[in-house]
């Protein structure tokens, strides 16, 4: 039956697949089911919720409009160090008074746990379907160590390894002032923009244009717009302003890139009923990727790009949208024959929460071709995702390649679950 319903969608499941291979996906899925279990198991302890809810004894409502997407008081709290929007509670709140210098959190306080799960996807181009995927289980630790110092530290496992991907310390209000605070170790530099391409609306989905990397991604310091690298910034509220700026050496530490990437920018926040929480950003970015770099034959692509965002919430409606602009010196890092261009990218993100249980979203994204992209793209995304509780999401996709009629079209399901 079921052979004859992927067949009639022009799809082959694949199932005269080797035993071997059945046997792996047993075990993906049977490590799954325990995974979930421990989710529905855990409650009783721990009330399954994330980190700060259990230590503030409040509903994951209370910063996440969806989570993991954030609401306007969630991203106060986390420019804030974790600690209550306008208060500086790190060394008292949850804590336990060791002695006259010395206060803990306890463990489950600070330790969070997420997982991702792909039940089952669909592929029109490879006309195959997956079952089972287990993406991946983060492990988090994440809080205020004690008054205005934070951490946040996230390691991923994946059925091929693992890896550590945000790693940051913070220090915040530095001489009592929320004008200024710091953040070391891997950190994005959209943080504290409107559209940061984290913690998104609807997961795993996200507006492809945030990926360009320069050089077609080809060099030793290619990075793109907002996933982690290893930096410092400062960042901090003025009124209705908030200004962040950064730098970082490139994608890993140490590099052979001896060019530091920079970073300004500025957002505006609006709290005008019904809108507030609504915020626009202008973001610049420098940087220089290098190939063979420290020896004499290193080529260097200097290259810039400039990303105006908008975030607008009203009510129960998140709407995200952005633009990237940007211009590489010689995309081709080559020593002769340098070459160099530009490229745009553009999309949105909207979504409105129907109820506390149902969201149905809308993702476009859209990539001009270009010489350094290659070939332009352009995505448009369905989805409508179920929460029957806070701390867990049942999302189901449709994702549709405009650029090439439908020859990439993807349908698919997907699980997550924060505790």
């Amino acid at each position: 039956m079921y052979d004859g319903f992927w067949l009639n969608l022009g799809i082959s499941p694949g199932f005269n697949r080797s035993l071997s291979k059945r046997k792996e996906t047993m075990r993906k899925l049977v490590s799954v089911g325990l995974l979930v279990l421990c989710g529905v198991i855990w409650p009783s302890t721990v009330l399954a919720t994330s980190q700060w809810a259990r230590k503030y004894k409040a509903e994951c409502s209370l910063c996440h409009q969806g989570f993991p997407r954030l609401n306007s008081f969630g991203e106060e709290f986390m420019r804030n160090g974790y600690q209550v929007p306008g208060d500086m509670d790190g060394a008292i709140t949850g804590k336990t008074k060791i002695g006259e210098r010395l206060s803990l959190d306890n463990v489950t306080d600070i330790l969070g746990l997420r997982l991702n799960i792909t039940p089952v996807s669909a592929h029109v181009s490879s006309r195959t379907v997956v079952y089972g995927n287990p993406n991946w289980l983060q492990f988090f630790v994440a809080g205020a160590i004690t008054k205005n110092i934070s951490i946040f530290i996230e390691n991923e496992i994946t059925t091929s390894g693992a890896h550590f991907s945000w790693y940051k310390f913070g220090f915040h209000n530095l001489f009592g002032t929320k004008a200024l605070n710091v953040t070391i170790g891997n950190l994005s530099p959209l943080d504290h923009s409107s559209f940061s391409n984290r913690l998104r609306i609807i997961p795993p989905e996200q507006n492809e244009f945030f990926g360009i990397k320069p050089s077609r991604g080809k060099g030793e310091a290619s990075v793109n717009a907002s996933s982690a690298r290893p930096g410092a910034m400062l960042y901090g509220d003025l009124g209705k302003v908030t200004y962040y700026a950064g730098l970082s050496s490139g994608v890993v530490t140490p590099t052979s890139n001896d060019t530091l990437n920079t970073w300004l920018g500025v957002r505006y926040n609006i709290d005008v009923k019904p809108i507030d929480g609504t915020n626009f950003s202008v973001t610049y970015y420098e940087g220089t990727d290098v190939k063979n770099g420290g020896k004499d034959s290193q080529v260097d692509n200097n290259f810039r790009w400039v990303i105006p965002a908008f975030n607008l919430r009203a009510g129960q409606l998140d709407l995200q949208a952005a633009a990237r602009v940007g211009h590489e010196d010689n995309y081709l890092l080559v020593g002769n024959n340098v070459k160099s261009d530009g490229f745009l990218g553009y999309g949105f993100t909207v979504s409105y929460m129907l109820n506390n249980r149902w969201q149905p979203a809308v993702l476009y994204d859209n990539i001009v071709s270009g010489n350094i992209v290659g070939t332009g793209k352009e995505w448009l995304t369905g989805a409508l995702t179920y929460f029957p509780v806070d701390n867990i999401r049942f999302g189901g996709f449709y994702k549709r390649d405009i650029e090439d009629n439908g020859k990439n079209d993807k349908v698919y399901c997907n699980i997550r679950v924060m505790f």
